[in-house]
């Protein structure tokens, strides 16, 4: 059973959170409630205050469990309310932030926090409701993909999936991330997790066939390879990963790997029509070859690639890659 406080140190706790959180060190202020909740049932201004310090690591999941805790600890004091229809908006609900709203209109503030300040960049409630936006959180997560900020997107993402956990962008759009930085073992907890939800989503177990690859385990890589290949007969993308992984595989014969890349060809390669003119090349031409790089650069498959593309003639062939990691 948690001991309960005095009222001496309820006053020291505050007047110490108060200094902390005016100087701006939210860290010191997150430490300094939760040891105080440890030491009681439950204080408001602890929980509000975990709430803050959530948000200003950009964490507005934990904010919004936070500060819901906060007014289940007392639903009288007109900021806790009004902080929680502010995150609620950030987080798209419009419907609970008008509810939190219309109730913070109704109470008194709190003489207790009047002096305490708030995170430099939370916005006030009609901020909140000026900017909110379907999926507020994939937008930022896509945001910053786009400025190539993996680690800040990989949070967004994750927030996302803890909102809303069925959503298939938000699991392929995070594992991404994982796999671009590196992080393989991340990225197949996070697909197993995926599967678990989506069990017949052939491009989630295609993704985590790649990820087993990247780790060594290319016995069952390939058994997950052949049901996403199963499950997308006429998919090009999904049978071209398990070629590219087979090339990873010490196991692998030359001559099957040659076999299954002809039989891929065959498959899916563009066939030519009848009548279609030809268009040859003459022995001074260059011809430039292009390709796409996935999430290559620090799988085992991307050394091969580059070995591959560095077997040509330069007087030839010019190549020319495309995407988000080098090979």
């Amino acid at each position: 059973m948690n001991k309960k406080t005095s009222g001496a140190d309820e006053k020291r706790f505050v007047k110490s959170v108060t200094k902390a959180v005016n100087n701006n060190d939210w860290a010191k202020a997150k430490i300094e409630s939760e040891a105080f909740l440890a030491e009681r049932d439950d204080c408001a201004l602890a929980y509000f205050l975990c709430s803050l310090a959530a948000f200003n690591e950009d964490d507005f999941v934990s904010a919004y469990a936070l500060a819901e805790k906060t007014v289940e600890c007392d639903d009288k004091v007109r900021e806790y309310e009004e902080v929680l229809a502010i995150i609620c908006a950030l987080l798209g609900n419009l419907n609970d932030s008008l509810f939190h709203a219309k109730i913070a209109a109704a109470l008194p503030t709190s003489k207790a926090l009047e002096n305490l300040r708030l995170p430099e960049h939370l916005p006030s409630l009609a901020e909140a409701f000026a900017k909110v936006i379907e999926q507020p959180l994939l937008s930022r997560a896509v945001d910053a993909v786009n400025q190539g900020n993996w680690a800040e997107a990989e949070s967004w993402f994750s927030q996302h999936i803890s909102l809303e956990p069925e959503n298939r962008d938000a699991h392929l759009g995070l594992v991404n991330c994982l796999l671009i930085q590196g992080l393989f073992r991340a990225a197949i907890d996070s697909l197993r997790a995926a599967r678990h939800i989506m069990p017949q989503d052939e491009e989630i177990a295609s993704q985590l066939a790649m990820a087993l690859t990247a780790i060594g385990e290319f016995s069952e890589s390939q058994a997950v390879h052949r049901w996403s290949m199963s499950a997308a007969e006429d998919d090009p993308v999904i049978h071209a990963r398990a070629l590219s992984d087979l090339l990873c595989d010490p196991e692998t014969k030359t001559g099957d790997a040659i076999a299954a890349h002809q039989q891929w060809g065959k498959r899916f390669g563009l066939k030519a029509r009848a009548g279609d003119a030809q268009p040859k090349a003459v022995s001074k031409d260059v011809l430039t070859v292009g390709y796409i790089i996935g999430a290559l650069g620090k799988k085992s498959s991307g050394p091969a690639f580059s070995k591959i593309l560095a077997r040509h003639n330069p007087e030839r062939f010019r190549s020319v890659g495309f995407g988000a990691a080098p090979l």
